[in-house]
């Protein structure tokens, strides 16, 4: 029987994490007997190099840099450039139909806005269903309220995290004309990470010294990492223990910069490591004694999911998708984004109860 060709688009931008990793999770648990998957792309990257490890070699489709790479490059500059922008998605469109029909696609998957821009005419063209999968979006506010309304139109099924993403996302009158087309799906970690994971999960038992806090993410104003290191400099005189970990690719340079002056500042430098992007993640929450969520805007994100799995438990901002799987007390303890008074008190209560924690991540 012919199997069914399924192709995804995702741009890869500066790091093998988020919407790439959950691009090349569903992938690798695609039933291949009935499934073919083609994954289309801007740029050879990591995510390809791991992709041609589970034998799909993805077709590469480079972009115009009028288009840009990072969220709003097409967006920023004058009317010429916006107008030559949108010149060159529709041109882009046509590269990509040219690989859809060549593959014989009946089904298009798409990650974030800019992929359904990027993708969605020519899908409509050959009249492929197209599914938009929103993970994380900017608000719907300005011109990103007119992208969004033309991805509803493009767009068969739209996809999100958690059933509390779309609302916090999108317009209500978005919602209300396009509602019937949105589908919560929470994301998930491969059965294989799972099982290695759990197999690691066997941290001491608490008190814990050092009580290692740690943040596994992107280091960028949405990921929000000040607000874990002002808390720390307002407990670290109370608590010698206390100790964190930044561990992920600082994608915004100048935010970057401004962390470590914050450090140095406070002579935090003994009590903060800024480990970078680190491939073992699991030997990181095996070692780690709270994972710290700290993002302003937000889907489910995938380590706070592997968190859970290694019996880690979790501090987070109540944003996106994060209450549908953390629990306040129950399953860990969640703070309102951006408050620092709320998630100082919250750390407190961790250190002070470490027994508890270890309880609400079991």
């Amino acid at each position: 029987m012919a199997r069914t060709v399924i192709a995804f688009y995702i741009e890869f931008g500066t790091s093998f994490t988020g919407g790439p990793r959950n691009l090349y999770n569903l992938v690798s648990e695609l039933d291949r007997d009935r499934f073919e998957p083609v994954v289309i792309t801007n740029t050879h990257s990591e995510l390809v190099d791991a992709l041609r490890g589970i034998g799909v070699d993805p077709v590469i489709v480079s972009q115009p840099s009028r288009i840009g790479v990072n969220d709003g490059d097409a967006l920023r500059g004058g009317i010429a450039k916006r107008c030559g922008a949108a010149l060159d998605v529709w041109r882009y469109n046509r590269l990509v139909a040219r690989t859809l029909r060549e593959h014989r696609v009946s089904l298009l998957w798409a990650r974030n806005i800019k992929s359904v821009l990027l993708t969605g005419v020519a899908a409509r063209r050959l009249g492929i269903p197209l599914i938009w999968d929103i993970g994380m979006e900017h608000p719907s506010r300005g011109i990103m309220a007119v992208l969004h309304g033309i991805g509803f139109r493009l767009a068969t099924v739209v996809v999100t995290e958690g059933a509390y993403v779309a609302p916090s996302i999108f317009r209500e009158g978005h919602l209300k004309r396009f509602g019937r087309k949105i589908r919560s799906n929470p994301t998930g970690v491969p059965r294989d990470r799972v099982h290695a994971i759990r197999r690691q999960s066997s941290n001491q038992k608490p008190p814990w010294d050092p009580f290692v806090v740690t943040s596994i993410a992107t280091i960028n104003q949405r990921k929000n990492q000040l607000l874990l290191l002002k808390a720390v400099g307002e407990l670290a005189g109370e608590y010698p223990s206390l100790h964190v970990q930044l561990v992920g690719p600082i994608t915004d340079p100048v935010y970057g910069e401004q962390l470590r002056k914050f450090v140095n500042e406070h002579e935090l430098q003994s009590r903060v490591d800024f480990l970078g992007w680190q491939d073992d993640i699991r030997g990181i929450l095996h070692g780690t004694n709270l994972l710290a969520v700290t993002s302003r805007v937000e889907g489910v994100p995938q380590a706070v999911l592997e968190a859970l799995h290694a019996c880690v438990p979790v501090l987070a901002t109540s944003v996106g998708g994060i209450p549908e799987v953390i629990q306040d007390r129950c399953t860990g303890v969640l703070v309102p984004r951006d408050d620092l008074s709320a998630f100082t008190k919250a750390l407190r209560w961790c250190l002070e109860n470490q027994g508890r924690l270890a309880e609400l991540a079991m």
